[in-house]
């Protein structure tokens, strides 16, 4: 089980991350060892994609954080909520604090009411990643984190619900006679706690970041569309020749061979997650592109309503599998970067033919294209999707216009275009 987990936890690490992890472990297992650094010139995963002539997209830019509110909409965008219940989830979102917390009111008003919506609701919300929202405060958002099927899980949460002040006063041995546990398991738990996050809100209040650096690309090559994963981003891991040696030698003492075994068990791990890493992400990716081909030729504007559930199956994963290989991962194309979380897009209730992002893309691109003496209303602009085949409701239109921040008919009149479009 432990090696499972692992394999889960590596998997839906973003890339720099997954270097920091790599990073402390070759700093604390002797036997796993740097066969070549990051950025070095490396072999590439590569899976073609049944398409062709990828064309112009989305520009790269920096990647600018959402603010809270807007990421669990976009999560539970996904999910295909009916509406009363995704109502609630949105509305529990804008209670949320800074760090990501609910008020004790809020939490006991929802375990003093009559409706079972609520808990529904709340149990929605907390499943979203990062896990840890709508929790109560830091040591509940942590607990949150950790996989129920994780067999540390009840330790863990003895170790931060009952011996935090020991911790914080450094009565490491105290603490481990009391759990019953060896110095270096206590060590491995801590460990496993230092990776859990006890705000988990807050990282949607950091300032922009650099431009990110995709976690697997797209290029045509002899007339195809291929997907590679960045194997540059990453070290190349090995053995050590002499250490896997002197595990074997009977000649050696019993207790340092036991020792050598599970340093020799751990990198081993650590290097079959991250092959089985960069293997899920490159099948994932390619499975999305098969299903998005239109984004090939077109760019967002082309990209159709897609579930999770529809790569999983093509795939034979389960679609929590598909959930863990996107999370925080982006695609490079000839002209940007994307985030594969963007690929899966539903449409609306009123049953639009594209997906959200496709539809958001269209909207500016109108805009940016209008007259702005005489801007087109909502209606009109209805109008110009099903022009382009896009059918999609007024009060639609007006909630993606909120969402991107494009001001009503009245206020543009007068505005200079903006956008891709503008000035063409």
């Amino acid at each position: 089980m432990p090696r499972l987990l692992q394999s889960v936890e590596i998997l839906q690490l973003a890339t720099v991350d997954l270097l920091t992890r790599i990073d402390a472990e070759l700093a604390q297992n002797e036997v796993l060892e740097l066969v070549r650094p990051a950025d070095a010139e490396a072999p590439v995963a590569r899976r073609s994609v049944r398409d062709s002539d990828p064309g112009s997209m989305i520009e790269s830019a920096p990647c600018r954080p959402q603010d809270l509110w807007s990421h669990v909409q976009g999560e539970v965008a996904l999910l295909g909520l009916a509406p009363e219940l995704e109502t609630a989830v949105l509305e529990l979102a804008g209670r949320l604090d800074a760090d990501g917390f609910l008020a004790p009111e809020d939490l006991r008003s929802i375990e003093d009411a009559a409706e079972p919506i609520g808990a529904e609701a709340l149990a929605i919300l907390r499943s979203i990643e990062p896990r840890g929202l709508g929790t109560a405060g830091p040591i509940d958002a942590m607990i949150a984190q950790i996989d129920r099927a994780d067999p540390d899980r009840p330790t863990i949460e003895a170790l931060l619900g009952r011996y935090l002040e020991d911790l914080g006063r450094n009565r490491f041995e105290d603490v481990a006679r009391a759990l019953e546990l060896e110095a270096s398991e206590l060590d491995d738990l801590l460990d496993k706690v230092r990776r859990l996050r006890a705000h988990p809100g807050r990282e949607f209040h950091a300032e922009p970041s650099p431009a990110v650096r995709p976690d697997v690309v797209v290029r045509t090559v002899g007339g195809r569309a291929e997907v590679a994963v960045d194997e540059y981003a990453l070290p190349v891991l090995d053995l050590n020749a002499d250490y896997v040696l002197l595990a074997a030698d009977r000649d050696q003492p019993t207790s340092v061979r036991r020792y050598l075994r599970g340093k020799l068990s751990a990198a081993r791990d650590l290097i079959d997650a991250v092959a089985f890493r960069r293997q899920t992400l490159c099948e994932v990716t390619a499975a999305i592109l098969t299903e998005q081909r239109g984004f090939l030729r077109h760019g967002e504007r082309a990209i159709l309503p897609l579930r999770m559930a529809s790569i999983a199956e093509r795939l034979g994963i389960h679609a929590s599998t598909v959930s863990r290989a996107i999370a925080g991962k982006y695609l490079g194309h000839p002209d940007g970067v994307i985030a594969l979380r963007r690929f899966f897009d539903g449409g609306s209730a009123d049953g639009e033919s594209r997906g959200r992002t496709a539809v958001q893309a269209l909207l500016r691109e109108a805009v940016a294209a209008e007259d702005p003496a005489a801007p087109w209303s909502d209606e009109q602009l209805v109008a110009w999707f099903a022009e382009r085949d896009v059918r999609i409701a007024r009060r639609t239109i007006a909630q993606h216009r909120a969402e991107l921040g494009i001001p009503a008919v009245h206020l543009r009149r007068g505005r200079r275009p903006q956008g891709p479009e503008a000035g063409r």
